[in-house]
């Protein structure tokens, strides 16, 4: 019996994304699979150099040898996300006439509308800069909104109208599921979203930054540096 396929090691996977851009090398999306150049079974190890990053579609055209290791290998000396500098962007699956957002334990939640039947909801905003948002439109499409600075006050990662896109130049991007996770450094976490289709969505942890003001959130509470403030189990609803 043959013995199991160990899993690929989580700093080689660090490795990988930080090679390829944080997405598949050949279109860019950040929705991706790891995938080894020289087949693992015939090679048995787990070496960085070996292994990049597909998607599921380029994953599956790799399998089927409807890319040639050639291809691939060109697409991997030369990351689609890095030749651009951020990645392709990604629309994500929101719709619906209400929407919440939960941040370290405190809730967000609108349905009010104005007279064009449109409504809008800023769950977190600094020096007037909006950092997390809603929108719901007039037709009654919902929309996310989101921009997370680094500590250079340069924006990291950004959503507009549900469309995602992140600078290659963040130490690391991974993808786990539904939850998006920058990192500034090993265990040091700058923004863990989770999405929620199609009203919801969570920040478990942030390190957010704007201007000068830091703001931690944590599972349970925020923590507002500057002040020195903590934040935990607040609510907000139609506000």
């Amino acid at each position: 019996m043959a013995e199991a396929r160990p899993p690929i090691p989580g700093p080689v996977k660090r490795e990988v994304r930080q090679r390829c851009g944080f997405g598949c090398v050949i279109c860019g999306v950040p929705l991706y699979e790891y995938h080894h150049l020289t087949a693992y079974s015939e090679c048995q190890e787990h070496v960085s150099s070996n292994i990049t990053l597909l998607c599921d579609l380029h994953h599956k055209e790799a399998t089927n040898s409807l890319l040639t290791y050639e291809q691939i290998s060109e697409a991997n000396s030369k990351p689609y996300n890095l030749v651009h500098g951020v990645s392709t962007p990604y629309d994500l699956h929101f719709e619906g006439q209400s929407f919440d957002c939960v941040i370290g334990g405190s809730q967000f939640s609108s349905v009010l509308r104005n007279d064009q039947n449109a409504t809008s909801m800023v769950a977190l905003s600094i020096d007037d800069n909006d950092l997390v948002s809603f929108l719901i439109d007039g037709s009654g499409s919902l929309f996310l909104y989101a921009t997370i600075f680094d500590d250079k006050n340069l924006p990291a990662l950004i959503i507009r109208e549900n469309e995602l896109t992140y600078r290659t130049a963040t130490w690391d991007v991974e993808f786990q599921g539904r939850t998006l996770i920058l990192r500034e450094a090993v265990r040091r976490i700058l923004f863990e979203i989770e999405f929620k289709p199609p009203r919801e969505v969570v920040i478990k942890r942030a390190r957010l930054l704007c201007n000068g003001v830091e703001i931690l959130v944590r599972k349970s509470h925020l923590f507002v540096v500057n002040s020195q403030t903590i934040l935990t189990g607040c609510a907000a609803v139609n506000c």
